[in-house]
Parts: C-alpha cells; sequence; structure tokens
C-alpha cells in the first residue's frame, strides 16, 4: 500500500464521517405544483450539507401505489440543475441534486463556469469537489429514508459533463443497486492526459498552469485523489460507462478495476439511441 493511497483512504474517511453527522430528519420537503404532472408529483427539497450549506433538490414522486425504486441525478458540470425528465418521472422517485454552488444551492458559495475545475485546487481539503461529493451522499440517505421509496433498488445516474460524482457516491456509499456513468469524467486520469485536452472543462487545467505553474505538483495531487480507479474496489452496485471510442483507453482501466458486473457502452453518436440504450439498461438494473 503507497503513502498516495493510505492519504486517499484518510481523504476519502473523513468526508464519510462528515456526512454521517448529518441529520437527514432536518430535510425539508414542499410541493411544486406547478411542475408536477398527471402522472407525478413535484417537491423542492431543502438538505442540510457539510460545513453548514443548504443543498436544494428536485424530487418526483411518481402517481400510484409505491414504494417505488428511485434514482439519484448527480450533478453535472454547470450552474443549472433541470427538474427530473419525464421519461424517468414515470416509474421511479428521482432526486435530481443542486450541489454547492450550483444555482439553488448557493446561498454560502456561488461556482463559477468556467472556473469550478480549478478553483483552489491546490488545497483537496477546500477543493469544491470534495463538498459535492459529500453532497451526492446526503441525497442519497434522503432517498433511503423516504418510506415510498424501495431501498434495495436505488440507482445513481451522471448529470452531464461530469460522470465521476455518481460513481464516487457509489463507491463511498453502499447500497446503490446501479451506476449509470456518462462521460466525460472529469478526473479519470486527468494527472497524465490534461495535457493533451484541449475541450472544455478540461482546458481549464491547462489555463490554470499557463497562468499557476509553480503550482503543479500540488494539482496533480488533488486530480489524483478524485480518479475514481482510486475507490474503483469499494463499488458494489452494477456500472455501465458509456462513452466516446475516443475515451475508452481512459475508461477502460476503471472498468476492470471494479470487481462486480461492470461494461462499457459505446456511444454511436446518436443521441436518441444512445440515451434510449442507457434508459433501458438502468431500468433493467433497478428492476424487481
Amino acid at each position: 500500500m503507497t503513502s498516495q493511497t493510505i492519504v486517499a483512504e484518510s481523504f476519502w474517511e473523513n468526508v464519510v464521517n462528515e456526512v454521517g453527522k448529518i441529520e437527514i430528519g432536518r430535510a425539508k420537503v414542499n410541493p411544486i405544483e406547478l411542475r408536477s404532472t398527471d402522472f407525478s408529483d413535484l417537491f423542492g427539497v431543502r438538505l442540510p450539507g457539510i460545513g453548514g450549506h443548504q443543498l436544494f433538490a428536485y424530487y418526483s414522486v411518481p402517481h400510484g401505489d409505491g414504494p417505488f425504486p428511485a434514482i439519484l441525478i448527480a450533478p453535472g458540470y454547470g450552474s443549472v440543475v433541470n427538474v427530473p425528465p419525464h421519461d424517468r418521472r414515470r416509474d421511479f422517485a428521482v432526486l435530481a441534486l443542486c450541489a454547492r454552488g450550483q444555482r439553488l444551492s448557493d446561498g454560502k458559495y456561488a461556482a463559477a463556469f468556467p472556473g469550478l475545475l480549478t478553483d483552489q485546487i491546490t488545497d483537496p481539503a477546500k477543493y469544491p469537489f470534495r463538498g459535492m461529493t459529500a453532497d451526492c451522499l446526503v441525497a442519497f440517505d434522503f432517498l433511503l429514508s423516504r418510506p415510498e421509496v424501495v431501498s434495495a433498488r436505488i440507482g445513481m445516474a451522471s448529470g452531464p459533463n461530469a460522470g465521476d460524482l455518481a460513481f464516487l457516491s457509489a463507491a463511498l456509499r453502499k447500497g446503490a443497486r446501479a451506476v449509470l456513468v456518462n462521460s466525460p469524467l472529469l478526473f479519470r486520469d486527468a494527472a497524465n492526459c490534461h495535457g493533451r485536452a484541449s475541450a472544455y472543462p478540461m482546458e481549464e487545467l491547462n489555463d490554470y498552469l499557463r497562468a499557476n505553474p509553480a503550482d503543479e505538483e500540488r494539482m496533480l495531487n488533488t486530480l489524483s485523489l478524485f480518479d475514481p480507479i482510486g475507490l474503483a474496489e469499494r463499488v458494489e452496485a452494477t456500472v455501465r460507462i458509456s462513452c466516446t471510442a475516443a475515451e475508452l483507453d481512459r475508461v477502460g482501466p476503471l472498468i476492470r478495476a471494479i470487481k462486480g458486473d461492470a461494461d462499457v457502452y459505446e456511444k454511436s453518436g446518436r443521441g436518441y439511441i444512445d440515451h434510449a440504450s442507457d434508459e433501458a439498461w438502468l431500468a433493467s438494473a433497478l428492476a424487481g
């Protein structure tokens, strides 16, 4: 076991311990009638977060006799989180989390886009993605606490442009049955490959180093802590990673490191076909 591994284990253990002190019973659930439909009711949820942050999430519950399987939609890389999509709301209880820094959860900290990926990146303890991962764990605990949810049939799905948070959350909190990870993954081997990437938001890392070359070692240390491969052996859920052909080299080692059932779906480039395939996989994985 390397010293870096020991540091990583301690880093994530502290996150889990902090979340364990959150009183999930303090969550407040209020109806949003304007966004309810003829097949589901929508609610706004106020959740306590670590560090005194107040979080918001959209929560949809289908009409009919429960309990229902559930999906936690982890935050994507962007300022705004949308109401859960209708196709998921018909059959699942769905929680779409606005993590700290994102709108509606930005009372104490408002993230910048671009800028979030490098904000305080030289200090892992202050790096916003540490708190955002903790926020996902709080959201998962909320679903576990709900009587209308089948606790053994909860899945996690990544938000747009950031597949890491769903994966990291499934590794740190046991109980998820399935995890749907949609690329890109911001942190998978980012310490080694950021210089070869030029697309947003990865280009933020290169811009940061051009302006702050002396910070490279500390930045790379933070990126390595958040690389999902470091926690892959902890994942007990069934996993699908949907990615492009160009990303297979980065994703392959991650899939092989997972002890449970895991596979890669190579995107066709046809949005509807890829979306339908992912949703069918998730529904099957959460079926009774």
